[in-house]
């Protein structure tokens, strides 16, 4: 450590020259071996371990060295210095971003330095971006060859770095237009003919989607079986098509779940139709299919499949209910009456049933409209301000409860002495706020105005104590609730709007670049309802076991042989991928034109 006049600075030379921007300086203390330890497992000097200070010093010398490791012109050298198989530029900028996004959730004394090194490290990653000249050098910051722990969760090593950095939430990498550019040849790739532009024709190319999609998925195999190398072929398997067909199938679905709603037959059937029921289980084969080839963590990365998740869930729970409602049913039910149909417990447990079903129809429709360019922004910023209006109904819960546990507390010794008295009265107070969950109920609806103040009131003499604090306590709660609490929130989502409108476009544009994304790596073929086919795959397998079990080796061998006989017709439409040693060439004329643009 540096240490001038007796007091210690908590860095190093080529820690301070990283954090100076001097290329030069730092370039000369690499060439000499020198570095920076990772803090995380770095340990202090024994000169602090015995002064009531360490926490400040291990801290500020933590915070000093991510200081350097973050500077551009330390990533820049420490890349030119090898390199063949020096660390990448662009993946340790976006490894290092998320680092610091999370030590500054722990670290909350300096989250303010920290976030501020985690938006450093984006710049420097678009800097390099915006020193592309052509689709090649664009292509060579997207990609790079699969090593390592760093892409253990990708099969491919297309645009492999663009997820990597959506995952890592480089959100001004991955939204910058030559980010976007590369990815749309990628989607649209052997398609480029339905990259169609407004609102309308979209429209249209999603409903002639929805209304041909069985027909293409016939047309699809047919080519695939039969005419491997055909262009149709070839343009079946790209990604937007791909997605273009599922989308039209599950317009499908919102379609017949919008008609069924409004048909039901008391105690008749099944509570849904038929066909929606094949559809929720198909969505639930897609969904088991992606957590086993892509895993959770790669899963859950993608928020809609929360929401996709638990939609599934919310039809499976609705169905599983009321299923046990009509097993429960009494045998008799014919025989019952409108009015007293419903106290029957197992009609009730049906009808809870019908309240899943009920969200699960919510959630379907939220699910739509992610990819349009006019709507996808509004429900992208929708989202975060009721993740803001979330954080502020929780506290608000408190301040609620407070006021519940009080009242009750309040009017329960009233009622003690009622009951001690005159046991078994039923002259009651009209609130009867001596239970929680009364309490509760009446102080939530005063706030739409449908509480009234003489239902505080006690008509016995010498409980004036007991209401008069009870209209104190209305009166209070109405002063904190509707005055304070709501045009807090009011402000709170005018500020979350603010906030949010400022990056809607940079936050859209991540979120859609993460949805493609998921789309060029599944291997998904089959939309919902035709998914369920995939649960024949473990059929086919148990199939070929006994096969190979008990058929003769002679003819086993002569299948083989035919097998390997024959030529691979399948084909792959990818684009050509560059090498890594010339991508690395690539990189550091990028790195070049970067430090001379600096100086």
């Amino acid at each position: 450590m540096l240490s001038v006049r007796g007091h210690t600075s908590f860095t190093t030379p080529l820690s301070l020259a990283a954090r100076l921007q001097n290329f030069q300086i730092v370039k000369l203390f690499l060439e000499h071996g020198f570095t920076i330890e990772d803090p995380k497992t770095m340990r202090m000097s024994t000169e602090f371990t015995d002064v009531s200070s360490e926490k400040l010093h291990s801290t500020v010398h933590r915070l000093n060295e991510y200081r350097a490791l973050a500077s551009p012109v330390f990533i820049a050298a420490s890349f030119l210095q090898n390199v063949r198989s020096g660390p990448d530029p662009v993946i340790r900028a976006c490894a290092l971003s998320k680092e610091f996004r999370e030590i500054s959730e722990q670290e909350y004394e300096f989250r303010k330095e920290y976030l501020t090194l985690c938006n450093d490290c984006e710049e420097f990653t678009v800097s390099l971006l915006k020193e592309c000249c052509t689709q090649e050098e664009i292509r060579c910051v997207m990609e790079a060859k699969s090593e390592g722990k760093t892409f253990s969760t990708l099969e491919t090593d297309s645009l492999n770095i663009l997820e990597f950095a959506a995952l890592a939430k480089t959100k001004k990498f991955v939204a910058h237009p030559y980010s976007l550019l590369v990815l749309n040849s990628e989607v649209y790739k052997n398609a480029s003919f339905l990259e169609v532009k407004g609102v309308w024709k979209k429209s249209v190319l999603l409903l002639v989607a929805a209304l041909l999609c069985p027909l293409a998925l016939v047309v699809w195999f047919v080519f695939e079986g039969l005419f491997p190398k055909h262009k149709v072929t070839s343009i079946f398997r790209s990604p937007f098509v791909r997605f273009l067909i599922y989308a039209g199938s599950y317009q499908t679905f919102l379609y017949l779940l919008a008609v069924t709603s409004s048909t039901s037959h008391f105690l008749g059937g099944f509570s849904f139709n038929l066909y929606v029921r094949i559809f929720v289980i198909g969505l639930l084969v897609d969904l088991i299919k992606d957590v086993l080839q892509n895993g959770r963590s790669r899963f859950f990365s993608y928020h809609w499949n929360y929401l996709a998740s638990t939609m599934v869930v919310s039809f499976v729970l609705g169905d599983v209910i009321w299923l046990i409602g009509r097993v429960t049913l009494p045998s008799g039910s014919q025989s019952l009456t409108l009015e007293d149909h419903a106290v029957l417990r197992s009609y009730t447990i049906m009808l809870s049933a019908e309240s899943f079903l009920s969200l699960g129809i919510l959630q379907a429709f939220a699910l739509n409209f992610q990819e349009n360019a006019s709507i996808g922004p509004l429900l992208n910023a929708f989202i975060q301000m009721l993740i803001d209006a979330a954080k502020f109904f929780f506290y608000f819960g408190f301040v609620f409860l407070a006021f519940a546990v009080s009242f009750t507390k309040l009017y329960s010794q009233y009622n003690a002495a009622k009951e001690y008295f005159a046991p078994g009265t039923e002259e009651k107070i009209s609130l009867e706020l001596e239970r929680l969950d009364i309490s509760a109920n009446v102080i939530f609806w005063s706030l739409f105005g449908q509480v009234e103040r003489k239902g505080f009131l006690i008509a016995e003499a010498g409980y004036e104590t007991i209401w008069w604090t009870g209209l104190t306590l209305f009166g209070v709660f109405n002063i904190v609730a509707v005055l304070v609490a709501v045009n807090m929130l009011i402000a709170i989502l005018n500020e979350s709007y603010t906030r949010i409108s400022e990056n809607l476009d940079t936050e859209w544009k991540f979120t859609r670049t993460k949805m493609w994304l998921n789309w060029i790596y599944k291997k998904s073929v089959l939309p919902p309802p035709f998914s369920i086919l995939y649960v024949l795959l473990p059929v086919g397998w148990i199939i070929e076991r006994l096969f190979k079990a008990f058929c003769p080796e002679p003819i086993l061998d002569s299948l083989e042989k035919l097998i390997k006989r024959r030529p691979k017709t399948r084909t792959t439409s990818r684009v050509k991928r560059i090498g890594e040693q010339k991508r690395r060439k690539v990189l550091r004329q990028l790195v070049l034109r970067y430090l001379a643009r600096r100086s």
